[in-house]
């Protein structure tokens, strides 16, 4: 293996080298120079004399740009090395390991059908790669594939050369980092394409994995996908609500007109006709009744290919339902939401042989993971945005003065009182509250609409930052109930420093005597989302505090789930550096205190880690069942 690694890093620098002969001549031999003093461990002095001649020359940029892309491609052929050896713990590992431990094949398939996880796509400052270098690392990694790994194909080697040879040069004219400032909608853009193009087919591989190794069809999705970016409010001033509402709908559009495409090729591949293939009444009742629907030379093309006719109808459906978001009237012929979809995807597998159901089920997985609404936002808030809103309102409807600085137990009482009276109307109050409460306000009503016209799934939580005492989350479900969307959103503290990770017990079985929030937990079934903090907990107390304390706040969390019949999903604050977690996932997960994973994993994947480790198709397909596997041996 070390071998092969050589020949191709070998490949890549004699690759390089000719690019700056080409573009740069001059600096290429400081970047030979350099690189054989790193390689062969050179002296301090004789390194900074090289350096120091470096970068008084003109050539410095130069060579700054040759040292990127080399370490790029490094990058590259360690990850095609990682992506080729078994993983530590995938899937297939973890289901042998834990049958050879006595698990019979029931209690595998039962325990799986109830795990679920789910990383939420997070923004970060860390992320400069622009998508341009996204795409273009897509397509290297692609080409040493063609190069390397398939040697009898000549033509296809020549022409994979050719083009990574391009596609270096085109990068060393270009600047590899963004020179403006990250915009929300760019980060969105950034994640869609990376959605689209290796995490989306990397779960439905998942999906297939799990189909195989169970040997049981799948019912429901093991992931659910989540993301900030749009709804991380915290200290961002950038994150309006017009903006908010933006999000929601790109997302929205973006996985219709993913289902439109995967439409299009199950119509190209399923010309099934009556003639070989009867259906049953139940799909013929349901073509009869909306055969009037399609245009005039559809109908009249496929009278005996029920299955295309079958899909050009859920196309319509489709678009139809995007006419629908922007319509003031009722749009009639539209899905109203997912599971319609999957209704007439299952009436379809109905009538194949199960020779012939792969794409379709492979359709019908997708549909599970993503919805209408493709990733579930959480709204993300500083706790004193939320607690000076509410005084503001409080005040407005004589249910408090000063409410914010009030001692805990007359918050306790004030909003105690609040949440027994009728709900308010937001919009009443827009126009007599000052811009910042109305900014919250309105982000509310945004998430209302959302949950009504995108889908349930379109918000998932209310995360309230720096999480302090009891009535910073009362103050929310107030809030929440105002709406009515107290049954769909968890409200979830986030416990960040050392000190509120050791008062997060005591916070939560105060909440849980109150009888306004234990309704609230029974209507959310018993679950209580928590978010513990890893980077502010390690910037408060050093690493080993921070991890010490969140390994025994969670252990103290579990022990209080178990005591009060709650249980509390844990959303894991990790980011790629050591200082926010960091290290691996898998072992994390399996070093964390027992029954702290009993059904959901959610996790932040957290700026240039989206890339990391999904960027390309292998590596997110080896670590999604890396997560999986972990997650089922711990849940057991």
């Amino acid at each position: 293996m070390q071998q092969n690694i050589q020949v191709e890093l070998d490949f890549l620098q004699a690759l390089l080298l000719e690019i700056l002969q080409e573009f740069s001549p001059k600096s290429t031999g400081y970047f030979v120079a350099l690189k054989a003093l790193f390689h062969n461990k050179a002296t301090p002095k004789s390194l900074a004399k090289e350096l120091q001649a470096t970068i008084a020359s003109d050539q410095i940029l130069e060579v700054i740009k040759a040292f990127s892309l080399y370490h790029i491609l490094a990058n590259l052929v360690e990850e095609r090395c990682k992506n080729k050896q078994p993983p530590t713990i995938g899937l297939a590992k973890a289901h042998h390991d834990l049958s050879q431990a006595g698990f019979s094949p029931k209690d595998l398939s039962d325990k799986l059908k109830h795990l679920s996880f789910y990383p939420v796509f997070t923004a970060h400052p860390t992320q400069s790669m622009r998508r341009t270098f996204l795409e273009a690392i897509q397509e290297m990694y692609s080409d040493l594939a063609a190069i390397f790994d398939h040697p009898c194909n000549p033509l296809a080697m020549k022409k994979a050369k050719e083009r990574l040879g391009y596609r270096l040069r085109l990068l060393y004219k270009s600047h590899l980092v963004r020179q403006e400032k990250l915009e929300v909608l760019f980060e969105l853009d950034n994640l869609l394409y990376i959605l689209e193009n290796s995490f989306l087919p990397s779960c439905l591989d998942l999906c297939q994995q799990i189909q195989t190794e169970f040997q049981e069809p799948i019912t429901h999705a093991p992931l659910r996908l989540g993301s900030w970016i749009g709804g991380d409010r915290d200290g961002n001033p950038m994150v309006t609500n017009d903006l908010l509402r933006q999000v929601v709908c790109i997302q929205h559009k973006f996985i219709i007109d993913l289902y439109l495409k995967e439409l299009d090729k199950l119509r190209r591949e399923l010309s099934i006709s009556v003639d070989f293939c009867p259906i049953s009444e139940g799909l013929q009742a349901d073509l009869k009744a909306s055969y009037h629907k399609l245009d005039p030379t559809s109908a009249r093309l496929h009278p005996k290919e029920p299955f295309r006719a079958k899909l050009l109808l859920m196309q319509t459906k489709l678009r139809n339902r995007l006419i629908a978001l922007n319509s003031p009237t009722p749009i009639g012929f539209s899905y109203q939401n997912a599971s319609e979809l999957v209704a007439d995807i299952d009436l379809l597998l109905e009538n194949l042989d199960p020779s012939l159901q792969s794409s379709m089920l492979r359709f019908k997985h997708l549909v599970l993971l993503a919805g209408f609404h493709l990733l579930s936002l959480d709204f993300r808030e500083h706790r004193a945005v939320f607690v000076n809103a509410l005084s503001e309102v409080f005040s407005l409807l004589s249910l408090a003065q000063d409410f914010y600085a009030l001692p805990e137990a007359q918050k306790l009482e004030a909003l105690n009182h609040a949440l027994e009276l009728e709900p308010v109307s937001f919009w009443s109050l827009l126009d007599q509250v000052s811009l910042e409460c109305k900014r919250l306000l309105e982000g509310f009503l945004t998430m209302l609409w959302a949950q009504s016209k995108i889908a349930k799934q379109a918000f998932s939580s209310v995360i309230v930052s720096m999480t302090t005492q009891a009535s910073d989350l009362l103050a929310v479900l107030w809030l929440v109930k105002q709406v009515g969307l107290e049954k769909d959103l968890y409200i979830t503290p986030l416990f960040e420093t050392i000190e509120d990770l050791n008062h997060a017990p005591t916070i939560l079985k105060a909440l849980h005597g109150n009888p306004h929030y234990k309704a609230y937990l029974q209507g959310m079934q018993n679950t209580q989302e928590i978010m513990v903090g890893y980077s502010d907990s390690s910037k408060d107390g050093g690493i080993f505090a921070s991890n010490y304390n969140l390994h025994t706040a969670i252990g103290q969390l579990v022990a209080l789930g178990q005591e009060l019949g709650i249980e509390f999903i844990l959303f894991h604050g990790r980011g790629g550096s050591v200082s926010r977690g960091g290290g691996s996932v898998e072992d994390a997960l399996l070093n964390a205190p027992l029954f702290s994973a009993q059904s959901t994993l959610k996790l932040p994947e957290q700026g240039e880690m989206i890339s990391t480790r999904h960027l390309t198709h292998p590596s997110a397909l080896n670590k999604l069942s890396s997560i999986m596997g972990a997650l089922l041996k711990k849940s057991l």
